[in-house]
């Protein structure tokens, strides 16, 4: 389905293929319409003469449908989450009609008033892949959401990103007695690791001779099945195999010699928390500890989230980009992510990079 500008009469026109049983039946197209909004009205109209709409079919069995085929293409993190929004959304789909595109655009109008812009729009994209996937698999005829609109809430101010320089990172990892926890920070603010990368990695991860380590799974801390807590790392460019500087390289090193002495040692054994990974709760307890004592010897020093040491990293990469001679492709390789996603989550740096490389030139010219 796809409705797009006819360039030779200025005016709108539909064109697709249908399918029956995973083969094409028919190829269409028709032209002549004013408004791209009545091109989209008569394809579906179009359409139905091909499909017969189980007169049983609702959001639930739909989602069903979804949710079992599903289980051959995504992770089960996916499936979980996916879940958890079907959850939520199944008890506001009793009362209205799953497939009037008004009355799922009052969904998410109401959806806006109650929560916040990143969890509407988890709801907003689910909706529309199950939709999309109910369409596809001819178990409806159009996608409601192809019409609803959410709130961008462009005037609202985004919330100022929480770092850590050199000199705050170091007030704080003093204050940190535990041997592992002082290199769990470390590799978390000198290597801008997640925390769930973190925690899954186990010493077979670990080159001392190249000084590398490789992230190639992440930890579901959820998941009670000691079979499922670790799962393939969040996405395919977070698989990286990245080098340590020298001084957490020796921190680790020694971390190390202290592990292989115990005598069931081996290196499937992971780094923090040897026979389990460490839990989150460990993990947040040992943070607000040590903080609170940095914090009593300079009052200025910021509260940060464990995820901020990974925007903590990027910020020191990106403010020395240019004089280090690496790129931002080079950064977005070391975090796991691609350049797009890096110069979405950090814009406001790489603006500040921009005034500084004007303000290069302005002294050259």
């Amino acid at each position: 389905m796809a409705v797009e500008l006819d360039k030779k009469t200025g005016k709108y026109m539909f064109a697709g293929k249908i399918y029956k049983d995973g083969k094409c039946i028919k190829r269409y197209r028709k032209r002549g319409f004013d408004s791209k909004w009545e091109a989209q009205k008569a394809e579906v109209e179009f359409r139905k003469d091909f499909f017969m709409l189980p007169s049983d079919m609702n959001f639930d069995r739909l989602y069903k449908a979804f949710k079992e085929y599903n289980k051959k293409y995504v992770k089960e993190s996916t499936l979980k989450s996916d879940e958890y929004l079907y959850n939520v959304l199944s008890k506001e789909m009793k009362d209205i009609d799953f497939l009037d595109k008004r009355q799922m655009q009052n969904l998410i109008n109401k959806f806006d008033e109650k929560y916040s812009k990143a969890y509407v729009s988890r709801i907003y994209f689910f909706l529309n892949k199950l939709y999309k996937f109910g369409v596809t698999s001819e178990y409806i005829q159009s996608n409601p959401m192809t019409y609803v609109k959410r709130d961008l809430r462009l005037n609202e101010r985004k919330e100022e990103m929480t770092i850590w320089q050199q000199y705050d990172f170091d007030l704080f990892i003093e204050e940190v007695d535990e041997q592992m926890m002082k290199c769990f920070y470390s590799v978390l603010f000198y290597m801008g690791l997640r925390k769930g990368e973190a925690m899954a990695l186990q010493w077979k991860d670990i080159d001392f001779r190249k000084q590398t380590i490789d992230i190639n799974k992440t930890y579901r801390y959820k998941e009670k099945d000691p079979n499922k807590w670790l799962t393939p790392p969040k996405t395919n460019n977070s698989y990286r195999t990245i080098t340590m500087p020298n001084t957490l390289s020796k921190m680790l090193r020694e971390w190390f010699l202290e592990c292989s002495k115990w005598d069931d040692f081996t290196k499937d054994k992971f780094v923090f928390g040897y026979y389990k990974p460490i839990s989150p709760q460990t993990v947040q307890r040992r943070f607000d500890d040590a903080y609170n004592k940095a914090k009593e010897k300079d009052d200025g020093l910021p509260k940060i989230r464990i995820h901020d040491f990974r925007h903590s990293h990027a910020s020191f990469l990106i403010n020395n980009m240019a004089g280090a001679g690496f790129s931002d492709f080079d950064i977005a390789k070391r975090l796991g992510d691609t350049v797009e996603t890096l110069h979405n989550t950090y814009a406001h740096w790489f603006d500040t990079k921009d005034k500084s490389i004007v303000d290069m030139m302005n002294k050259l010219l």
